[in-house]
């Protein structure tokens, strides 16, 4: 139950959300007008609701890209659902994420179609666009890195591992490394996505570590931990794209979404196992999402 000042903070929170991003209220249905939902109060929380209320309104443009691109109506028949029954603030970053790499694709491509039917049954995947005279299928993904708040049975600070162990060596009671778990969140990916076309993962991770060779290390196996995503070779047996299932998926990108720049990847691998090879033209539309070094933050 709320208290009085939690529902004063509400109304004022439903009041600054109305006025300035029109385009994010319009995705809330009437009971998530009435009542925000608890992610969504969640997100906008202490310590740093300011700095997440500038999310939002950078959210709010994305959503008046996406209805440039494809209408009203279709914007909202894919995210209306998911923003209003949005109970955590993950699960609104995460939708916030998507938002943003459909937005920025529909920017430098044409016919963006929003949670397409993969073919599958009744799974949809996230979006489709023409890039590059191209039509590619996307998927989106984010994940935390817990690590920092992971203690072990003494209560002190959890140690990681940087590869897997061979089998039969002692861990020294280590975490498994970061490389292990996203394989396992990622590893039916390829069953949200149609067959026989050009299918890209984008997965935006949040970690202190090295994010690119966590998620290079999932992708080729951990030997490839130290190489540059441009001389990873082919994959390890340990890898994702070593996977039969995973021959669906063309390429798969570091995703990353900030306020000053919009959305980039860097880097971005391709899937040289993959059934359907990622084409010339996607691939210098992927280049051209690249930063410079210079400008990472």
């Amino acid at each position: 139950m709320q208290t009085d000042a939690g529902n004063v903070e509400e109304a004022q929170m439903r009041g600054w959300l109305e006025a300035s991003c029109p385009h994010l209220w319009e995705l809330l249905n009437l009971q998530a007008r009435r009542r925000l939902p608890l992610g969504l109060v969640a997100y906008v929380a202490p310590p740093s609701p300011d700095d997440r209320k500038q999310n939002l309104l950078f959210a709010d443009g994305e959503v008046a890209q996406l209805i440039a691109a494809c209408g009203q109506r279709k914007v909202g028949d894919a995210y209306c659902r998911a923003l209003s029954g949005c109970n955590t603030e993950a699960k609104v970053a995460e939708l916030f994420c998507e938002v943003a790499v459909a937005a920025a694709l529909s920017r430098r491509g044409r016919r963006l179609e929003l949670c397409p039917a993969s073919g599958r049954g009744a799974t949809r995947y996230d979006f489709a666009v023409e890039l590059g005279g191209v039509r590619i299928c996307g998927e989106v993904k984010r994940y935390e890195d817990d690590w920092l708040s992971a203690t072990n049975a003494d209560g002190g600070f959890q140690v990681r591992s940087l590869v897997a162990a061979a089998p039969g060596t002692p861990t020294g009671g280590t975490d498994r490394p970061r490389s292990m778990e996203l394989r396992g969140k990622l590893l039916n990916v390829p069953k949200q996505l149609p067959e026989g076309t050009v299918n890209v993962l984008f997965v935006y991770h949040q970690s202190l570590g090295d994010n690119h060779r966590y998620l290079q290390a999932a992708l080729f196996g951990d030997a490839s931990y130290w190489n540059s995503a441009d001389a990873v070779g082919e994959p390890g047996a340990d890898g994702l794209f070593a996977r039969g299932d995973w021959q669906a998926i063309s390429a798969c990108c570091l995703t990353r979404v900030l306020r000053a720049h919009g959305f980039y990847c860097e880097p971005w691998w391709p899937n040289p196992r993959a059934k359907v090879l990622l084409p010339e033209a996607v691939r210098r539309a992927l280049e051209d999402l690249r930063h410079a070094p210079g400008e990472l933050r």
